[in-house]
């Protein structure tokens, strides 16, 4: 019969090793490089996270495919790069007390030679809004103007 430790050895190494991963930097995130440019970004969502909640930070995340005329624009929501234009993006909102969405997102676009366009959004039942209350969109159709 095998003594104690050895049989332990195994799982207990494979323990060490999964608690050890997290610290050392290791997601499930996924990466992309803008195309055509030098850019690389992470997604906006950790792909472990999407359509479900985040207790620690209290955050529910809402998708929304943006595009815009021209493609290619840069995607900020909150000031923070998410990606490219044409996306399926997930917009992030404030878990309220109740387990609602709450307050508002700032999404941007912008492109070289032409002017940022913003728009605020609010959370909507299944989705997001462009107005308090109002209906809910799966889809942002963006023209950007030049400069």
């Amino acid at each position: 019969m095998e003594p104690m430790r050895f049989r332990m050895f195994p799982i207990l190494t494979l323990l060490i090793v999964a608690g050890w991963l997290p610290l050392a930097g290791c997601s499930l995130g996924v990466g992309y490089r803008i195309p055509g440019t030098p850019i690389g970004v992470g997604a906006s969502v950790p792909l472990d996270r999407i359509g479900r909640s985040d207790p620690d930070r209290r955050v529910l995340y809402r998708p929304l495919y943006v595009a815009s005329q021209p493609t290619g624009a840069r995607i900020l929501i909150n000031g923070e790069l998410v990606g490219s234009t044409p996306a399926e993006i997930q917009v992030p909102f404030t878990r309220g007390r109740w387990g609602r969405a709450e307050g508002s997102a700032q999404l941007l676009l912008e492109l070289p030679g032409h002017l940022p366009e913003g728009v605020r959004l609010f959370p909507a039942r299944d989705g997001v809004a462009r107005e308090p209350e109002g209906p809910p969109v799966r889809e942002l159709r963006l023209q950007l103007r030049h400069n």
